[in-house]
């Protein structure tokens, strides 16, 4: 039998989500019959569709992919903000969890170091102590022990905690030198001025820097008196046996009754006793032993005794002479002279320039000179020095002549001398010429005087002279003349000045 066959073939878009869009069948037909016996069908996606896909797919794997980036990007930037975070709150935690225990830690040395606050007071950290109160009231500001405590340290300190520590070192030093005194070392006076300011801020300071205060002074008496001491000594051992009895004298005043002192004062006493007795023993001789031999005893006594004002006055005056040409005593009331001379004989006459006259007459009847008057041995012997109106005793013109007591001398019949022969012990001691205004005296050894209405008389003032050397005894005292001395002379006040 033979078989006819026929294929029929169709090409078709169909709908598809999957890419195949078209389908082929494939019909195979029995000729004879006209009957489909089978048909095959083939989707597939068209060439086109399939490049438009795969573009598609491109892009949208191209979107995916930067979905995908953006995804990741979006992720990596949670999670850092969200690493932040954690970063952040942790740090936070970590933060708080370190303040609460750095303050619980804070609590718990607060409350330690507050316990030694009285330990800083006594150590006289003050500020320290102040500042631990404060610290203390910032955690637990209602504690009323620690508040009284702060008012107690201003107090204390009298407000400034700061001078009040600079206070404390000054008391530990006051302390150090109370208990470890160092001889000789004593607070200077800016020392002492700043202590002092110090007072206020410390009270244990107030109390004891007056106790150095007084400790020093003692210090200083104890130093003062071994140096005086020594001072007395060293003077003693020189022969300062006045000056030494003066340093003496000052130190008993401020520490009497010393066995040191009254040591040294039995050897001064007796040195001064001693060297009194010698003056007294000089000042009886003056009047009858030599200048040699009074300047050789007060050599000896000065060699002793060196600071012995009245033997060196004594001495000075027998050796240096300075009366040499006499002395004047001028009266503070009235200007009266009592002209002391040295030589031996007086000039009487007129005064004139170029003429040499001791005892001037202003009077036309007097030559110039006119007569000498003089003291010879044991007499007074008068010459006429060829005056043109003559000289006379008892009205009888003379050349030359013995002058005795109760004479009348007269020159030229017009002058009558007013003069006095001083005797003593039968000797002629001298010779007092009375002037108005002026008195004139001549002298061997001594003579003894008085003074009544501006006129030298009898008396019982002695004046002493030793060479060229004068002294004058007031009752039972002598004393050196010596020039600008001032003299009283029976209630009469006189200036001493030199001769010329």
């Amino acid at each position: 039998l033979s078989t006819n066959y026929a294929a029929r073939a169709s090409l078709e878009r169909i709908p598809s989500q999957n890419g195949n869009d078209r389908r082929l069948t494939l019909d195979v037909i029995d000729e004879m019959t006209r009957s489909r016996l089978f048909s095959v069908a083939v989707n597939f996606a068209d060439p086109e569709t399939v490049t438009s896909m795969k573009q598609e797919i491109s892009d949208r794997q191209h979107e995916l992919n930067l979905l995908r980036i953006r995804s990741r990007q979006g992720l990596y930037t949670a999670a850092i903000f969200l690493s932040i975070a954690f970063i952040m709150a942790l740090s936070l935690l970590v933060t708080s969890y370190i303040a609460r225990k750095k303050y619980e830690q804070e609590l718990i040395e607060i409350n330690n170091e507050i316990q030694k606050r009285q330990e800083l007071v006594d150590n006289g950290h003050f500020v320290a102590a102040l500042e631990l109160a404060d610290r203390f009231l910032l955690y637990f500001p209602h504690d009323v022990e620690i508040k009284a405590f702060k008012e107690r340290l201003l107090d204390y300190t009298n407000d400034d905690p700061k001078k009040a520590q600079i206070a404390y070192v000054e008391y530990m030093k006051v302390q150090e030198r109370l208990s470890k005194p160092a001889q000789g070392v004593f607070l200077s006076e800016p020392e002492k001025q700043q202590i002092t300011n110090l007072l206020p801020y410390h009270p244990k300071l107030a109390e004891t820097y007056p106790k150095l205060i007084s400790y020093e002074k003692e210090e200083r008496m104890k130093i003062e008196f071994t140096e005086k001491l020594e001072k007395v000594k060293e003077l003693l051992d020189s022969g300062s046996i006045t000056e030494a009895d003066i340093v003496l004298r000052e130190l008993e005043t401020r520490y009497p009754e010393t066995p040191e002192s009254q040591s040294f004062r039995q050897e001064i006493n007796h040195q001064l006793e001693k060297s009194d007795d010698e003056m007294e023993q000089i000042y009886k001789i003056i009047e009858i032993e030599d200048a040699a031999t009074i300047r050789n005893m007060l050599k000896v006594l000065i060699n002793r005794h060196g600071d012995l004002l009245q033997g060196k006055v004594l001495l000075k005056a027998l050796e240096e002479a300075t009366l040499k040409n006499g002395f004047m005593l001028i009266s503070r009331e009235n200007e009266h002279q009592i002209r002391v001379h040295t030589k031996t004989s007086l000039i009487l006459g007129r005064e004139e320039e170029g003429v040499n006259i001791d005892i001037p007459y202003n009077d036309r009847h007097i030559s110039r000179p006119h007569l000498r008057i003089k003291i010879e041995k044991d007499k007074v012997k008068v010459d006429d020095l060829q005056s043109s109106g003559g000289s006379y005793i008892n009205g009888e013109r003379f050349d030359t002549k013995v002058l005795r007591e109760k004479d009348l001398l007269t020159l030229a019949k017009v002058v009558d001398i007013d003069f006095r022969i001083v005797r003593s012990k039968e000797c002629i001691a001298g010779l007092v010429i009375n002037l108005p205004g002026t008195s004139h005296v001549l002298m061997i050894d001594s003579l003894s005087f008085g003074i009544k209405d501006g006129k030298v008389l009898a008396g019982d003032t002695r004046l002493i002279r030793r060479k060229n050397a004068f002294f004058i005894k007031i009752e039972n005292d002598i004393h050196v003349i010596s020039p600008g001395q001032e003299i009283v002379i029976n209630e009469h006040r006189f200036q001493v000045k030199t001769l010329g």
